[in-house]
């Protein structure tokens, strides 16, 4: 028997938010809550989380992965940058509900999900771990530094 996928809609801070839980038959104790970023074409990342989530329930993890507030299918304006910790902790209330058999979960996300999974981390007990990939980080000072560096250091020895 294999893992089921069962789509959730889930009541965010405003309004509803759309998920998919990809859940395996023996379900571990720990999951991985896919975070969504902001506006892309669902044939290219999307595509790839659609792929790890069947992979990683298929070897007995279960994974939530859903559109945050202003993406895909969920409330919201379009315009709202990657997710919010009021929609991440909805989300993951609804994810330890449906699968009592967890008792903590890792948050992956790509670019500005990446931020906000490692900004939420530290908020709620629940989370093991993050899986951060390629995350946007900006700061006065790196761009600061980056100015500096990519922009006057280049004109100065530009004829």
């Amino acid at each position: 028997m294999g893992t089921t996928e069962t789509p959730l809609v889930i009541t965010g801070p405003i309004g509803s938010l759309i998920g998919l839980l990809h859940a395996p038959p023996d379900p571990r104790d720990c999951g991985i809550l896919i975070l969504v970023g902001g506006p892309q074409y669902r044939a290219g990342s999307h595509r790839q989380y659609v792929s790890l989530a069947r992979a990683w329930s298929a070897r007995g993890i279960p994974v939530l992965r859903f559109d945050h507030a202003g993406a895909g299918d969920s409330d919201g304006l379009p315009e709202q940058d990657g997710p919010q910790g009021a929609d991440i902790r909805s989300v993951l209330d609804i994810f330890f509900e449906q699968v009592p058999q967890m008792d903590r979960v890792i948050l992956f996300g790509l670019c500005d999900a990446a931020t906000a999974a490692a900004d939420y981390a530290p908020l709620d007990d629940r989370v093991a771990g993050v899986i951060l990939v390629n995350p946007w980080v900006r700061s006065e000072a790196g761009l600061a530094r980056a100015y500096l560096k990519e922009y006057y250091l280049s004109r100065m020895f530009d004829r």
